[in-house]
Protein backbone atom coordinates (compact mmCIF):
# COMPACT_ATOMS: atom_id res chain seq x y z
CA UNK A 1 0.00 0.00 0.00
CA UNK A 2 2.77 2.42 0.87
CA UNK A 3 4.88 1.50 -2.36
CA UNK A 4 1.86 2.00 -4.00
CA UNK A 5 1.22 5.61 -2.55
CA UNK A 6 4.91 6.35 -3.08
CA UNK A 7 4.47 5.31 -6.20
CA UNK A 8 1.43 8.22 -6.79
CA UNK A 9 3.49 10.84 -5.44
CA UNK A 10 6.00 10.30 -7.88
CA UNK A 11 4.04 10.13 -10.62
CA UNK A 12 2.56 13.33 -9.59
CA UNK A 13 6.03 14.68 -8.92
CA UNK A 14 6.97 14.18 -12.12
CA UNK A 15 3.84 15.55 -14.04
CA UNK A 16 4.26 18.59 -12.16
CA UNK A 17 7.75 18.84 -13.53
CA UNK A 18 6.43 18.21 -16.82
CA UNK A 19 4.14 21.32 -16.22
CA UNK A 20 7.13 23.41 -15.29
CA UNK A 21 8.65 22.71 -18.21
CA UNK A 22 6.27 22.98 -20.78
CA UNK A 23 5.16 26.20 -18.42
CA UNK A 24 8.37 27.68 -19.02
CA UNK A 25 8.87 26.60 -22.70
CA UNK A 26 5.66 28.54 -22.92
CA UNK A 27 6.46 31.60 -21.41
CA UNK A 28 10.19 31.97 -22.88
CA UNK A 29 8.60 31.22 -26.33
CA UNK A 30 4.55 31.06 -26.84
CA UNK A 31 4.06 34.32 -24.57
CA UNK A 32 6.39 36.45 -27.01
CA UNK A 33 4.14 35.27 -30.09
CA UNK A 34 0.87 34.94 -27.73
CA UNK A 35 1.50 38.53 -26.50
CA UNK A 36 2.63 39.87 -29.88
CA UNK A 37 -0.59 38.61 -31.96
CA UNK A 38 -3.28 39.89 -29.13
CA UNK A 39 -1.33 43.42 -29.21
CA UNK A 40 -1.76 43.43 -32.71
CA UNK A 41 -5.23 42.44 -32.64
CA UNK A 42 -6.95 43.97 -29.86
CA UNK A 43 -4.33 46.51 -28.62
CA UNK A 44 -4.35 45.41 -25.17
CA UNK A 45 -3.76 42.57 -23.02
CA UNK A 46 -7.79 42.45 -21.85
CA UNK A 47 -8.08 38.99 -24.38
CA UNK A 48 -5.55 36.61 -22.22
CA UNK A 49 -5.28 38.56 -18.52
CA UNK A 50 -2.69 37.66 -16.50
CA UNK A 51 -3.01 34.82 -14.21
Amino acid sequence: MVDILRRKVGFADDAAKADNFYLNYFNLIGTKLVSNHCLLITGHWQLFPQV
